[in-house]
């Protein structure tokens, strides 16, 4: 009988599990193959940022220069600071995004400005590039989400480094505005 009882409760407590995963997982995440946000940051909502040591970003925008900003709802930073010298450690910005436990990270997502300036960039995972965007001089200023495959990186890692460097020149409005505005990173992963 008491072996009975201890294989009722395993079952029980196996279905109660899976019925809270299918409640307190997103219905869109289960649809997109089951990968889930594991951690997002919304660049220049300095609430959003908190714990997430953001390194090298400049000034909340479009508060600090003014501008369109390519209409954005809210509120940016850029990667390389109006006024900041052409070295390669000036033009980048980084950010920390965890993965909880029993995760597995799989994607990352930005939400970059490509605008009137040649907004090409590089993103690196730790000390490991995983992306590469050429802009576009397209004359227009459009926010692109960037989607970047990390199932072959970062596997066992609970604290991702994220350093996202700006690769285009300079162009005639970096005084003001600097260059390669970001607002918002976003971490997916799926359940071990």
């Amino acid at each position: 009988m008491k072996g009975n009882t201890r294989r009722l409760w395993s079952i029980l407590h196996a279905v109660l599990v899976a019925a809270m995963l299918t409640f307190l997982l997103p219905s869109a995440a289960l649809a997109s193959g089951g990968e889930v946000e594991l951690d997002c940051v919304d660049i220049g909502d300095p609430d959003s940022e908190a714990g997430h040591r953001l390194f090298g970003w400049g000034e909340i925008e479009p508060a600090a220069s003014g501008g369109n900003w390519g209409g954005i709802q809210g509120e940016c930073r850029v990667t390389w600071e109006p006024g900041s010298p052409d070295k390669r450690r000036c033009r980048s910005a980084l950010l920390v995004v965890r993965v909880p436990r029993r995760c597995r990270a799989t994607k990352l997502e930005l939400k970059v400005l490509d605008g009137l300036a040649d907004d090409s960039f590089v993103v690196y995972v730790g000390c490991r590039k995983v992306y590469s965007y050429e802009g576009e001089l397209s004359g227009s200023e459009d926010w692109e989400t960037h989607t970047i495959d990390l199932k072959r990186c970062c596997r066992c890692r609970r604290a991702l480094v994220v350093r996202i460097v700006a690769t285009g020149p300079e162009w005639s409005g970096f005084d003001t505005f600097g260059q390669l505005a970001v607002d918002e990173v976003r971490l997916l992963g799926v359940p071990r």
